[in-house]
C-alpha cells in the first residue's frame, strides 16, 4: 500500500468523528486569533457545541449491597445560554459501568442557583433507573446554573472501577459531557484510607491495603 494512500485512510477515519472533543485537565485552552474558541476550559469541550458543564461537590465511595445514599451536590452550568433548553431537558446519566441506579422513590429534589425558577422540583427516571431526567421549564441564559441536591444513587451490585455520571442537553440518550468528579464501588472488604498529615497518601481509596 502507498504512504499518500495510508494517509488518506487515517485521515477519513478521523475525519468520521461527529464531534471532536479536547481533554485539557490541567492547562487552559486559548484558541487562536479570531478563530471562534477563544474560551479557557479545564474539562472536555466539545468544539462544535455550546459550553455546558457537570460538576459534582465531591468524589464518591459506595460499597457493593449498602442502602441508599444520598448524592454528592451536582452543579450544572450553561456558559453560553440557550444550550440548556425547555425543549430537550436535562439527563443525568449514570454509566453503564457504574453497577448502581438513581433511588426512584425520590420523585421531588432541591434544585439551587441562579436558574432554579426554570428546573422543576419533580424528577423521572428512564433507561432501567439509570438516567434522572430534569424538567426545564424555561431556557437557560448565559452563564446561568443550578444546584441539584436530595437525589439518591441505590442498588450497588458489583464492585466498579472509577467513573463518571454524564450530562445529556438534546435528549439522545448520548452523554455530552461528563462530570469532573469520580465515583467508584468497592466491596465490603476494601479499605478506605485517608492518608496521615503531609505523608503522601491521602488517597480517597484501596484496594490493596490490608
Amino acid at each position: 500500500m502507498k504512504f499518500s494512500t495510508l494517509i488518506a485512510i487515517i485521515l477519513t477515519g478521523v475525519l468520521s468523528f461527529l464531534c471532536l472533543t479536547v481533554a485539557l485537565a490541567d492547562t487552559g485552552f486559548t484558541g487562536g486569533s479570531y478563530d471562534g474558541y477563544s474560551s479557557n476550559v479545564s474539562t472536555d469541550l466539545s468544539l462544535d457545541g455550546p459550553s455546558v458543564t457537570i460538576s459534582s461537590a465531591t468524589d464518591q465511595n459506595f460499597v457493593v449491597g449498602q442502602a441508599s445514599a444520598t448524592a454528592s451536590i451536582i452543579t450544572i452550568t450553561d456558559s453560553t445560554g440557550g444550550a440548556v433548553n425547555a425543549s430537550n431537558d436535562l439527563r443525568i446519566i449514570i454509566p453503564s459501568e457504574l453497577s448502581m441506579e438513581w433511588d426512584t422513590t425520590k420523585t421531588s429534589i432541591i434544585i439551587g442557583g441562579t436558574a432554579s425558577s426554570k428546573v422543576s422540583t419533580l424528577v423521572s427516571y428512564e433507561d432501567s433507573n439509570k438516567t434522572l431526567v430534569l424538567d426545564v421549564l424555561y431556557d437557560f441564559t448565559a452563564d446561568e446554573y443550578i444546584t441539584v441536591s436530595g437525589v439518591y444513587f441505590n442498588n450497588f451490585a458489583v464492585v466498579s472501577p472509577y467513573d463518571q455520571l454524564g450530562l445529556d442537553i438534546y435528549n439522545t440518550g448520548a452523554c455530552y459531557v461528563k462530570d469532573t468528579r469520580l465515583i467508584q464501588i468497592i466491596s465490603d472488604t476494601d479499605v478506605l484510607f485517608a492518608g496521615g498529615s503531609y505523608d503522601g497518601y491521602a488517597a480517597i481509596g484501596s484496594s490493596d491495603l490490608l
